[in-house]
């Protein structure tokens, strides 16, 4: 981390136990917590979110994945695992699939995250009509509400008052999905 990075995480500190507080943690999540802060404070990008908005996704993601990792073991396995640390012999050395493919957490993060969109994207499609899912997509690429409804010939408030829902809607669908 370099040392702009250091001082971000160090200053946002907080937000571990703010997160803690909300979704009733006890302090055996304060590992996971922490080291996603720590990967946020290192991918962060001023220009596209607050960093509180941004380090709390990069803690939900991570708490989601070890909740499924609990999840997987409770059930008893049964499944293939693939590590990507795995070693396997080339024809003069050692590879593993990190080097071919990137760092694991890095890699792992991109799937997850596509994963989701991917789920979201298809629910959406099922939810929403046309013009509610080109006034959410146009919202995602960064237009301003008014903007939009200037497009689509809606008032700001029409188009927030779609956004809202929207979101509202997501929220439902995922929350359903990890409470299974």
């Amino acid at each position: 981390m370099t040392e702009e990075q250091k001082r971000l995480a160090e200053d946002n500190h907080e937000l571990i136990f703010g997160y803690m507080r909300k979704y009733r943690l006890d302090e055996e999540s304060y590992g996971i917590l922490a080291l996603s802060l720590c990967q946020a404070a290192q991918t962060y990008d001023n220009e596209k979110a607050a960093f509180s908005t941004y380090a709390y996704s990069s803690m939900r993601l991570n708490m989601q994945r070890d909740w499924r990792k609990e999840k997987a073991q409770r059930r008893g396995g049964g499944q293939i695992v693939l590590s990507l640390d795995y070693g396997y012999k080339g024809s003069e050395k050692e590879y593993n699939l990190t080097n071919v493919v990137g760092e694991e957490t890095d890699m792992e993060t991109k799937l997850m995250e596509k994963e989701i969109i991917k789920e979201a994207i298809t629910f959406l499609r099922e939810k929403l009509n046309e013009e509610d899912l080109e006034i959410f997509a146009m919202y995602l690429e960064g237009m301003k509400q008014r903007e939009i409804g200037a497009k689509c010939g809606k008032t700001s408030a029409a188009v927030s008052k779609k956004i809202l829902n929207t979101k509202a809607l997501l929220r439902t669908q995922f929350r359903r999905r990890l409470e299974k």
